[in-house]
Parts: structure tokens; C-alpha cells; sequence
């Protein structure tokens, strides 16, 4: 069946795929069977931990097929920005000019991954994740604007180190975020704390709800002058252009990073919507948001994890040695073996940016 068939039955089922317990994301890839993949297109539905059937209330069974489109589900975990791993390296370090695969961030910010060099006509700007370079990307007009290389959490200080100003962003907004209101805050902690002397592992929440889907988790950075940013990416190259759209179908690629350096994985699906959870305390989200038009990539067996915190912001090429960019990566599970990343496409439109200069 077409690709775009199945995103129809996808879309028309996304709403109540989503709603169903430990689902977190939805997207299009091969079903497997006993762990390999078979050559049928599927709905793939990941979700934070498998659980026999027995185990779920019967409103909660992913079904198998959908309109005669198979469905498939992969145990991904919680998918979550998380704040960078202490790692020592020189892409921690502080590095004139500056360029793709090393530490950054926003003076009000730990750190994440400088990009790459994106541009509007001949002018060159610091591409990386909103949560990266602006203090809160939830809200309209966040301050401060000051980005430093290498980022606060590398030993980046202002204003010995800074590089740069926020130029623009993409306002993230939050599926769901703590409620303000004093009294439901008390009311949850109550209850989680009754539910911790019976010996349940439950954590209430209060929470505000909006059903407002992102499609990128995107920034730029102007830099305080030209000769401070090199667009070379480290360890891959000056990126040659972009790769977009179902074209990405099992595409391998490969990105470089703050945190893992190069490494290397698969795209598995394409067109997947995912709820990413935000400012994570102990592993626990404190604000969701949900994405759209998602890239998941897999790290291959054998393969050392493709991402962890810190490597938010890297471009991921396709891995074919042409060096075209395929997506930012923002999020992915604690132990980096699933990683999702905004179409590339999607950032540049959003962003008003090219890959390369003109």
C-alpha cells in the first residue's frame, strides 16, 4: 500500500492511538516479526514499556490492524530532553571559530550541540534546538539572548565566551505543564503521598492541557561577527544540502555531537508524532509537548548509542557521503538507543534559513 494511504488510516487513528496508556509515539516504518524487519509498511506505535496483555485493561490493547493496515509496537521508553551528560572532551572546549558538533548554549542554559552554519542569503547564523539557545522556549520573547561557546556547564562564561545573540525561534507549546494554581499542587502531593505509604509507585500531577501539536524544536544565533563560525560540521563536513519527506524510509545516517561525537544510526519511521517531555526532574517530565512530522532513528545492534544529553542540536546527515542534512535531533530515550529529530525541511521553512548560501 502507498505511503500515503497509510498516513491517512495514521491520522484518522492518531488522536485515540495517542490516548491510550504508555502510548508515546505514533509514526509509519516496517513490521517486524521476531525482531527483524519484514518488508510491510506498517503503523508503528512506540510506546514507554510492553506489557502482556493480561496486564492492560482491555480499553487500553493497541489493536493489530487498522483499516487492513498492520500496526506494529516497539518498546521505545520515555522519550525526554535531558540535561547533558558531564562528559571530557575537546568538543566541550572553547573553540574559535566555532562550528558544528560542539558545546553551546544560552547563559541561562547548561548546554546542547552547536548545529551547524545556516544562512539567509550570505549571512551566517548558529543553527541548534530552542531548548538550547533561549532560557524558556514555552514562552514568547524569553530573555536573556546572550549564547556562549562552549555552554555554561563546559565552564562557558559571559562574557568571556560569548559568541553570539538569539536571532530567532520557534515557541514550543507545552501539551501539558504543571498547573499554577497553589491549591491543585497541594491536592497532588497528597495524593502521591498517600500513594507512597501504601507502596504504590504513582505520582499525581496537576496539569493544564492543550491539544496544540509543534512541529520543530528550532534556533538560531547571530554571531557577533562572521570569522567566529566555521560551517564545517566536525568530523563530517560542510553540509551540501538537504534530504526530506518519505525519501528518509530506512535511510542509514549519522550525526556528530557534544556529547557521542559521530555516531551512527537508522531511520525507522517517518511522519511520527511523539510526546517529548520537557525540563525532566528525576527522569520525570515537569512539561510535555507534542511534535508532528517526527524522524525516529534507531541505533543498529552493535552500534554505541546514537545520542545522549548534550548531543540536543546536532544536524543528522544521511549517511551516504554526500553530507546532506536530514534532521535536528532533540529528544530521545535515557539510554540513547531511540532518538527523534525534526524534518530539516520543516526547521529551515520555520526558521526563514538556508542550508547553504546564496
Amino acid at each position: 500500500m502507498e505511503f500515503e494511504e497509510i498516513k491517512k488510516v495514521k491520522d484518522a487513528y492518531l488522536s485515540q492511538l495517542l490516548s491510550l496508556k504508555h502510548v508515546v509515539s505514533v509514526g509509519i516504518g516496517k513490521k517486524r516479526e521476531g525482531g527483524e524487519e519484514t518488508e510491510e509498511t506498517a503503523i508503528v506505535i512506540g510506546v514507554s514499556q510492553k506489557l502482556p496483555l493480561s496486564l492492560l485493561e482491555k480499553s487500553d490493547i493497541i489493536p493489530r490492524a487498522l483499516d487492513q493496515i498492520k500496526v506494529d509496537v516497539i518498546q521505545v521508553g520515555e522519550i525526554s530532553v535531558f540535561p547533558p551528560l558531564i562528559v571530557v572532551s575537546n568538543r566541550t572546549q572553547r573553540i574559535r571559530p566555532a562550528k558544528g558538533g560542539y558545546s553551546i548554549g544560552n547563559i541561562r542554559v547548561t548546554a546542547g550541540t552547536f548545529g551547524c552554519v545556516v544562512y539567509k542569503g550570505s549571512e551566517g547564523y548558529i543553527l541548534s534546538n530552542a531548548h538550547v539557545l533561549v532560557a524558556d522556549p514555552t514562552e514568547e520573547n524569553s530573555t536573556p539572548i546572550e549564547i556562549v561557546q562552549p555552554g555554561v556547564a563546559d565552564g562557558g562564561t559571559y562574557p568571556n565566551d560569548h559568541i553570539g545573540n538569539l536571532a530567532d525561534y520557534v515557541v514550543i507549546h507545552p501539551s501539558l505543564d504543571f498547573s499554577q494554581c497553589q491549591a491543585s499542587q497541594g491536592i497532588a502531593g497528597f495524593l502521591t503521598s498517600i500513594a507512597k505509604i501504601f507502596g504504590r509507585q504513582s505520582r499525581f500531577q496537576a496539569l493544564a492541557q492543550s491539544s496544540h501539536l509543534n512541529l520543530v524544536d528550532a534556533a538560531i544565533c547571530s554571531p557577533l561577527s562572521q570569522d567566529l563560525i566555521d560551517p564545517d560540521v566536525e568530523g563530517i563536513g560542510i553540509p551540501t544540502g538537504v534530504l526530506t519527506g518519505s525519501t528518509l524510509f530506512e535511510k542509514p545516517v549519522v550525526k556528530s555531537g557534544r556529547t557521542t561525537e559521530i555516531t551512527r544510526g537508522k531511520i525507522i519511521n517517518i511522519d511520527a508524532t511523539v510526546t517529548v517531555g520537557y525540563a525532566p526532574f528525576l527522569g520525570i517530565g515537569t512539561k510535555y509537548a507534542q511534535f508532528e512530522n517526527q524522524l525516529l532513528i534507531e541505533t543498529p545492534e552493535g552500534e554505541n548509542r546514537f545520542s545522549a544529553g548534550g548531543d540536543s542540536g546536532s544536524v543528522v546527515f544521511v549517511d551516504d557521503g554526500q553530507r546532506k542534512v536530514c534532521g535536528l535531533l532533540f529528544a530521545g530515550n535515557k539510554e540513547g538507543t531511540y532518538t527523534y529529530a525534526n524534518q530539516i525541511d520543516d526547521v529551515l521553512r520555520l526558521l526563514d534559513v538556508q542550508m547553504t548560501p546564496s
